[in-house]
Order: C-alpha cells, then sequence, then structure tokens
C-alpha cells in the first residue's frame, strides 16, 4: 500500500564556513529523506517538478526512501522510490545515505520479496553514488567538499537504543577530514552530540518525520522511537563546533499521519565565511 500527499513545502539554509572555498560559494545540495516509497503528487510529480525547477548541483539522500514492511515474511516497498532517484539522477548527481529501513532490507539474515542488490545496482547504474559507510570528495578545481554516510546497525535505532560513541561513527564510516568542509549524511538525528564530537561541520539527519503532527510553539509531537516532542524534530541547529538541519522528511509509514506537517524538500547553499 502506497500513501499520497498533494503538497510540498521547501525550506531553505544558508551555510556559511571558512572551510568553504571560493568555488563552492553558492553551491547548491537538494536534500531529501524519508520518502517511504510514498507519492507527493502523482508519481512524485510534485518532487520532480520542484527539483528540476531549483536546478540544484547535487541531491543528497538521508535514508529511507523505501519502506520495509513485515507481514509473516518481510515486504519491501519500492517501486516508488526507485522511479523517483532514476529520475533525479538525469538532473543532478546523486548520493544516497541509507537509514534504518534500507539496513533492514540488506540485513541476509532476513527474508524480502524484493532484492536490495537489485535496487542498489539499479541505481548505481544509473549513477546514483551509494554512501554506506563510505565517503567521496566533491572537487571544483582544487578545491574539495567531503560528503560521508554513515549506517548504524539496527540496535541504534527505536526505543531502548543503544547508546552511541563518537569512536563509534569513525569505527563504521571512517574518520572525518579535518581540513575540508565535512557533511556527515547520518539518519537519525538521536546522536547529534556524537556526530559534533565526530568532526562534523554540518550533519544532515531525519527519521522523525518532522514530529508526525506539529503543534504551534511546541513543535513536533511524537518521534519514529515514540518520544515526546523530541529536542530535534525540524530545523537548524547549532552544535557544540558545527550545525545539524534535521528534514521532516517525505513520507510516512504505517499510519498515514503528517498533521500540520506537509512533506519537506531541503535546499542548502553553501556559502564562504570571510
Amino acid at each position: 500500500m502506497s500513501f499520497k500527499f498533494n503538497k510540498l513545502i521547501t525550506t531553505e539554509y544558508v551555510i556559511a564556513s571558512e572551510k568553504i572555498g571560493r568555488a563552492f560559494d553558492g553551491f547548491t545540495f537538494a536534500y531529501l529523506a524519508d520518502l517511504h516509497d510514498v507519492c507527493v503528487g502523482g508519481n512524485n510529480s510534485l518532487v520532480k517538478e520542484n527539483i528540476g525547477k531549483r536546478r540544484p548541483d547535487a541531491i543528497l539522500l538521508g535514508g529511507d526512501m523505501i519502506t520495509e514492511r513485515k507481514r509473516g515474511v518481510h515486504d519491501t516497498e519500492c517501486g516508488n522510490a526507485l522511479d523517483l532517484v532514476l529520475r533525479l539522477a538525469e538532473m543532478a548527481p546523486v548520493y544516497y545515505s541509507i537509514g534504518n529501513h534500507e539496513a533492514r532490507w540488506k540485513d541476509p539474515e532476513r527474508r524480502h520479496t524484493e532484492s536490495f542488490d537489485d535496487f542498489k545496482n539499479t541505481l548505481e547504474s544509473a549513477g546514483v553514488r551509494f554512501l554506506d559507510n563510505r565517503s567521496v570528495k566533491l572537487h571544483k578545481g582544487n578545491e574539495v567538499i567531503r560528503l560521508t554516510g554513515l549506517s548504524l546497525p539496527l540496535r541504534y535505532f527505536g526505543r531502548g537504543h543503544d547508546a552511541l560513541a563518537a569512536s563509534v561513527v569513525s569505527r563504521l564510516a571512517g574518520d572525518p577530514d579535518p581540513e575540508h568542509f565535512q557533511i556527515l549524511l547520518a539518519h537519525t538525528p538521536t546522536y547529534h552530540d556524537n556526530y559534533d564530537e565526530w568532526g562534523a561541520d554540518l550533519t544532515l539527519s531525519g527519521h522523525y518525520h518532522g514530529g508526525q503532527m506539529r503543534l504551534p510553539v511546541l513543535g513536533g509531537v511524537i518521534s519514529t522511537g515514540w518520544k515526546l516532542f523530541p529536542a530535534y524534530d525540524k530545523g537548524l541547529y547549532q552544535m557544540q563546533n558545527g550545525k545539524m538541519i534535521v528534514s521532516a522528511g517525505l513520507g510516512t509509514h504505517t499510519i498515514p499521519l503528517r498533521f500540520n506537517n506537509p512533506p519537506e524538500a531541503v535546499y542548502i547553499t553553501l556559502t564562504r565565511k570571510a
């Protein structure tokens, strides 16, 4: 079963840093997360049209683009996500970091009706780069920005989750790049301080779906881990060293609940700080 939403909002952020070189001044990312294989507009037309009009320099996917359900056996819904990401790859370079639903899908101990490897191979054939505990460097002239995708084991999600140390982030995804602007795609914002301690200049997260329902002043009501009024549900946050952006995401799963909380596409423009 796939849900459909008929509204898309865009949120824009400008991130300034002395580590951003002149060649990357004005460089724009589109950041999309938590599609959960729904449609925003018919056949995700609202997302495709929005990205097509804005023409970002690169597109970052923050995980949970698909939905993996459990109905006796595991059943993965990925058709809408596959179609959307293939279309996005025609517009700009796409970098895909996985969330907990992709992590469940690719778990070899679980049974699936669809193959994660087939999904991944199809997208990679179209030029999509998967950042599954991997890093890539974006080059413009002699200047560099580094993207790292953190894939956490499933025990770090949900209620009663394990604690996470910055050393675990390094063990999984490698050490940060202290010389260049370092972006970390980390699906859950739960471990925001650990990402900051690790060395992220900018962390991009989602997972909480903007708190599912949003109330004036109070913000998001409940996280996907069933925590009431999560502190980091949506928006831009100044951490001790870097910054974190949490997307409200595009979709939902199981219960189609997004009250006062329409699907969101995030745009991030980098600028050089004098």
